[in-house]
């Protein structure tokens, strides 16, 4: 899943401003495969281990600080093994009634900087954390609420 210029982004109740982009990519950790002696092909393939990466990307030239934990032109990243849920809300219009929210529990697995041609970019890379085995850490609906503006 990727969403572009998301209208609002947040984690662990702080706002992130500039966020370019948000990937969500999913990776089987185990697999399990048979073949038959019938061919060369297989014949069933079960994932019972998914990791769900999640990154992140921010224009650090836009960095404003929300005024309480960030200082204005200071972009302060969360740590490696900070939790928190990150809350993303795009929407097609400006209507509430279009407008979606991803929200996934996650962990940080690290915060880095890099310069290229779109200027200075911070990014986020997050580990996805269900609350139970069975269910998938990243939910999609409507926005709880309404908007989180």
């Amino acid at each position: 899943m990727i969403i572009l210029n998301p209208d609002t982004v947040m984690f662990d109740g702080v706002r992130w401003d500039g966020v370019r982009s948000v990937t969500i990519d999913r990776e089987a950790v185990s697999v399990a495969e048979e073949w038959s002696d019938d061919g060369p092909h297989c014949l069933f393939v079960d994932v019972p281990r998914v990791r769900t990466t999640l990154r992140v990307r921010r224009a650090v030239e836009a960095a404003r600080g929300d005024g309480s934990r960030e200082a204005p032109g200071v972009l302060e990243f969360p740590g490696p093994g900070d939790e928190g849920v990150l809350r993303v809300q795009v929407g097609a219009v400006r209507s509430d009634r279009q407008r979606r929210s991803v929200e996934v529990r996650c962990v940080v697995l690290r915060a880095a900087v890099s310069a290229g041609p779109e200027g200075m970019t911070a990014e986020i890379v997050l580990a996805g954390v269900a609350t139970l085995g069975g269910i998938d850490p990243v939910q999609v609906g409507a926005p709880a609420g309404g908007s989180f503006d």
